[in-house]
């Protein structure tokens, strides 16, 4: 927490400006064109969704056949080919942990909202709490108590209301 606080104090020393550039197959013709392995790598991926089953009307199956379809599938012209098929395991577990990756991170996206959510929750229970201090002149374990605080937050409760 001391290292977020830090940060949020910090004034920037940089201005960083980014360009994202879609390399999915089919996409920036001209720099595919300029760089033939890119473009076969974009081949390959885009293979492995749509057998995976990420695009419409394609037949559905396991990621790891998916990748191994599109490894068979791969024409023999591609410069890539030599190399996939050199490091087959690594490839298929970059695969695998790629695609793992990308609803690993939508699951910590979720947590990070629910976080968000509970510490809004917390932010008016403390917010409810000192309300009722001030204007029914409770004290605070009156206020929890009306509020429905459990014996075991209260002791929480009591520290955040004192900063």
């Amino acid at each position: 927490m001391e290292v977020e606080r830090q940060y949020e104090e910090a004034d920037p020393d940089i201005e960083v400006k980014v360009r994202m550039i879609n390399i999915n197959y089919g996409r920036n013709r001209g720099i595919m064109s300029k760089c033939k392995p890119l473009e076969e790598y974009a081949w390959f991926v885009d293979r492995v969704r749509k057998s995976h089953g990420n695009e419409t009307g394609a037949e559905r199956m396991g990621m790891e056949e998916a990748i191994d379809r599109a490894m068979l599938e791969m024409p023999d012209d591609f410069e890539i080919k030599g190399f996939i098929m050199a490091n087959r395991a690594e490839v298929k577990d970059m695969c695998l942990t790629e695609y793992n990756e990308a609803e690993t991170m939508e699951l910590i996206r979720e947590e990070g909202r629910e976080e968000g959510r509970e510490e809004g929750r917390e932010e008016t229970m403390i917010f409810a709490i000192k309300s009722l201090m001030t204007n029914a002149r409770w004290t605070a374990d009156q206020a929890m108590e009306s509020l429905g605080i459990s014996q075991s937050e209260k002791g929480r409760y009591r520290r955040l209301i004192q900063t």
